[in-house]
């Protein structure tokens, strides 16, 4: 479960908004209509998530993340926005955030936007996307490295092999492994990627085998 600040001028946007993050499970620890006050709910309550819209009256997303960069830099920052260009979601992922999901998309993808591991950076569909986490070409200018480098060198395998669109059976055969001990690494695999849902881990795979980013 994560807290969760969620930030947006439309009072019935922030409502569904809202329904969908505590029907996933987490917390919504506090709301905010414009930048400032996002920026003070952030002070007061620390949370591990800021869900933020770009266009708000005052300080604008943008000016969110730079302060959030520099005052609390594990923060992770879903940017929602009506707007669905590549220029709006490389600007925020400069600027630290770990997600881009346009308002279009949000209630089919904001359950995998909130679990985005550090290291990869989330486009939704409508901006290009896939819906999925792939690899930010930022992290090792960061000095995050990879998210896949968490996985142990079994799991590594297990990826690699994924990525070449092998099936469990198949996987097994190659590295002299139980069907059910594969399926045991491609669970620990999703758990430390964020991944979830029906073959998340097989496209994501496939887009970092072929270092697909945008």
């Amino acid at each position: 479960m994560k807290r969760v600040v969620i930030a947006d001028d439309h009072p019935i946007f922030r409502a569904g908004l809202r329904r969908i993050v505590e029907e996933d499970g987490h917390e919504v620890v506090a709301e905010a209509s414009d930048g400032n006050s996002c920026i003070t709910s952030l002070e007061i309550t620390r949370p591990d998530v800021v869900v933020l819209d770009l266009a708000m009256p005052g300080v604008d997303g943008y000016q969110v993340l730079e302060w959030a960069r520099d005052n609390m830099p594990s923060l992770i920052a879903v940017i929602i926005s009506m707007h669905s260009s590549r220029a709006f979601a490389t600007k925020a992922r400069e600027l630290g955030a770990r997600a881009f999901v346009a308002k279009e998309d949000a209630s089919d993808e904001i359950h995998n936007a909130l679990l985005t591991p550090k290291g990869v950076f989330y486009l939704s569909a409508s901006v290009g996307g896939k819906g999925l986490p792939v690899p930010d070409p930022t992290s090792e200018a960061r000095g995050d490295g990879p998210d896949v480098g968490s996985l142990t060198p079994a799991e590594r395998r297990v990826f690699d092999l994924v990525g070449q669109s092998l099936t469990s059976r198949e996987i097994g055969k190659r590295l002299n492994l139980s069907y059910r001990t594969v399926q045991t690494h491609r669970q620990r695999i999703n758990q430390k990627l964020g991944l979830a849902g029906p073959n998340s881990l097989v496209r994501f795979a496939l887009q970092y085998r072929s270092g697909e980013t945008e």
